[in-house]
């Protein structure tokens, strides 16, 4: 054989897997294209494996599906029960073979989804996480308020109201959480760009280049969730200092050594 010419395709293992180009019944490490007439010589090869074919106009995966069904139940044997739902799913046959259809557009969702699932997968630990830590920010302004009677007592003095201080509270929790939340996504940017980087270097397929993108449409939950969680934290402090009388913070804050 003369090598004509090497490519490298990232992320190739992602397409034959799914695509089921990829045989279960051996390792591949790579993909070599040849003339077949002579592969099939040197090897011995009783049978095809694929094929690739071009859509006429206006003709679907269904219909080409349709015409190849009648052709395989003649090669194949007798027709078993889909395995799944779809065009994508295999069609199983008495002689332990299949008849499966894919395309190109049906690889790319079917890659973003397996993507989704791990990143949902990943992003669970970060939600408990954020659970945990609403309780952190529930001591911490309770921690503050306590720490601050005097003060609170002093301004209920001079005139503000009792709804004021409940909205400093309240103020004092959302900075908490937007500058929780810019903290946050800095830190994810960092992770996932150097996760990006890493990936297209390392693995055992040749790694797989990755672009870093920002979905914000799924971010936007995650942000707001977590600037929710701070304000809820901050309701049953705000009602403490609400509902508490200015001689009792006063007389608090005094004896706190304040």
């Amino acid at each position: 054989y003369t090598i004509a010419g090497v490519v490298q395709l990232q992320g190739w293992h992602w397409m034959t897997k799914f695509s089921g180009l990829r045989r279960r019944s051996v390792r591949a490490g790579a993909l070599v294209f040849a003339d077949y007439q002579t592969v099939r010589a040197d090897y011995g090869l009783e049978r095809v494996n694929y094929f690739w074919t071009n859509l006429a106009a206006g003709a679907s995966v269904d219909d080409l599906m349709e015409g190849l069904l009648p052709v395989a139940e003649r090669n194949l044997g007798e027709r078993a029960p889909v395995n799944g739902q779809g065009t994508w799913a295999p069609y199983a046959f008495t002689r332990g073979n299949s008849l499966r259809v894919t395309t190109p557009g049906l690889i790319k969702r079917m890659i973003a989804a397996r993507s989704d699932d791990v990143i949902w997968g990943m992003s669970q630990v970060p939600l408990i996480t954020l659970l945990i830590a609403g309780l952190a920010v529930l001591n911490t302004l309770l921690a503050s308020v306590r720490a601050r009677r005097w003060d609170l007592g002093v301004l209920r003095a001079v005139g503000v109201t009792r709804g004021s201080l409940a909205r400093v509270v309240v103020a004092e929790a959302l900075l908490v959480g937007l500058v929780a939340c810019e903290l946050g996504l800095l830190a994810g940017l960092s992770a996932g760009w150097c996760g990006a980087e890493v990936s297209s270097h390392v693995g055992r397929w040749g790694g797989m280049d990755a672009v870093l993108v920002l979905p914000l449409a799924k971010l936007a939950p995650g942000l707001l969730c977590a600037v929710g969680l701070c304000l809820l934290a901050a309701l049953w402090p705000a009602l403490r200092i609400g509902r508490a009388d200015v001689l009792g913070l006063l007389q608090a804050g005094r004896g706190g050594g304040d």
